[in-house]
């Protein structure tokens, strides 16, 4: 009875199966294809008909997105795909025998692929997503499978932010020289092998162009030749964001510089400015340390306009105590020099804009000092006794003399000053008149220092 019934349950599934077959006879001849390509394959053998001859690799790559140009550590980043298609001699059939299936998906696991890897890759492992790959009737085998790639790329800042990057790729089998895997290009031109329509572009950086190569590489440990596909990507950032951190409060600070002396030279905030300025610089040059690699071979050149700017500010702190000394040299040197008269008050003061007074020599009041003030004063009072009344009888003066006599002493006294003071200002005026000069003329050699550097520097 058992017997009887285990016969019964073969015989419907044998219906089934029958029925399976012969309802959907596509799917069957794929599953029969499938068991028939990979009954006793084996992976890792690499499928070539001899040893000297070589598998055919198209090789292409299609860029999804930019991810990053680091350029503190030198490396791009983005996400892509890579596609190759070899032929595989064990992974044909005829279509007739299989319900006319020409093609076939299988997973990329179960067949032999080439170990086509980035060389310069930043992370010393190269991790390949598993995914299917197409199979069809001729042998030949299509598999783009997803990557994210970090490879080194050696960058040149001299005109950050306003600079081209040039990033390469080289993506070569890590095991196979060129007699065992023979790369070409997919489609058999560098325009087929690189694809950038992947529409997910970087913010900051653009791709402007882009070439592909396959050449032989020889290396000293191997007599063979590798070869190798190398990826060629030139970036062109987008500077806005950098402009309104780097480089408008450069120019903002740099344009301060000649500003500086504009303020009266006895203002003591000039040097107030000119530390602020200092501070500034620095703190904008730290910052810029954040994005700039720790060691370049040539220096930005905004860094350059920061060390000049710094500079400048420097000597600009120098020039004003300068100023300062010469507006204050007039009480412990006494008047202006002629030649120095001649050339900063008739013939710069108008160059610079500031009027064409004309300025004479003082008396020789200007030499009198206040420390001879009591002299002249006892001078004069005796030159007054010496009058008519000395004449008169050496009686004692009447308290009426006397008090005119210290009133007579007392004006003279103040006469006297009052030339002193008179002189002494004239005397400042002209100093401070030779120090203004000598700040518009600082002021404007700075400014062409200024305007010169940010067109070089900055263009």
């Amino acid at each position: 009875m058992l017997h009887v019934r285990l016969l019964i349950v073969l015989q419907g599934m044998l219906c089934i199966s029958a029925f399976n077959r012969s309802a959907y006879p596509y799917l069957a001849s794929e599953q029969q294809l499938m068991r028939d390509l990979l009954d006793d394959y084996e992976a890792s053998v690499r499928p070539a008909e001899n040893a000297t001859e070589p598998i055919q690799v198209s090789l292409g790559i299609i860029i999804v997105k930019i991810l990053d140009l680091n350029e503190k550590n030198e490396y791009l980043e983005m996400c892509a795909y890579l596609r190759k298609n070899w032929h595989d001699l064990r992974l044909k059939w005829k279509k007739k025998d299989y319900s006319n299936v020409d093609s076939i998906s299988m997973p990329s696991n179960l067949i032999w692929l080439p170990d086509i890897v980035p060389y310069n890759n930043v992370e010393s492992q190269f991790d390949i997503v598993q995914t299917m790959v197409r199979v069809y009737a001729s042998g030949h085998v299509n598999w783009m499978h997803p990557v994210r790639l970090r490879t080194l790329c050696q960058v040149d800042l001299s005109k950050f932010p306003f600079d081209e990057q040039v990033c390469s790729i080289q993506l070569s089998s890590w095991t196979y020289s060129g007699m065992g895997i023979n790369i070409s290009l997919w489609g058999g031109s560098a325009d087929h092998a690189i694809d950038l329509g992947g529409g997910l572009m970087n913010s900051e950086w653009k791709i402007i162009s882009s070439t592909a190569t396959v050449k032989q590489t020889h290396y000293s440990c191997c007599p063979e030749p590798y070869p190798d596909m190398m990826v060629t990507l030139t970036l062109r950032r987008s500077p806005a964001y950098y402009a309104h951190i780097f480089v408008i409060p450069a120019l903002l600070l740099g344009v301060l510089v000649p500003f500086q002396l504009l303020l009266p030279p006895e203002s003591k905030e000039r040097l107030t400015l000119g530390s602020v300025l200092i501070l500034s610089v620095l703190l904008l040059s730290m910052k810029l340390q954040d994005v700039l690699p720790d060691s370049v071979a040539t220096i930005p050149a905004i860094e350059m306009y920061y060390m000049l700017t710094l500079i400048w500010v420097v000597m600009s702190m120098l020039s004003s105590i300068w100023v300062l000394n010469v507006h204050n040299r007039g009480p412990r040197r006494g008047k202006v020099p002629d030649i120095i008269r001649w050339i900063f008050l008739r013939s710069l003061k108008r160059l610079v804009c500031l009027g064409s007074d004309n300025y004479y020599p003082l008396d020789e009041m200007e030499t009198i000092t206040m420390r001879g003030l009591d002299k002249s004063a006892t001078v004069g009072m005796s030159s007054l006794g010496d009058g008519p009344m000395s004449n008169q009888d050496s009686r004692p003066p009447t308290k009426l003399e006397r008090d005119v006599d210290e009133i007579l002493k007392q004006v003279h006294l103040l006469t006297t000053r009052a030339a002193i003071c008179e002189a002494r200002q004239e005397m400042l005026s002209e100093w401070h008149q030779v120090a203004l000069v000598m700040d518009r003329v600082l002021f404007f050699l700075f400014m062409l220092i200024f305007l010169m550097c940010s067109v070089i520097l900055l263009t």
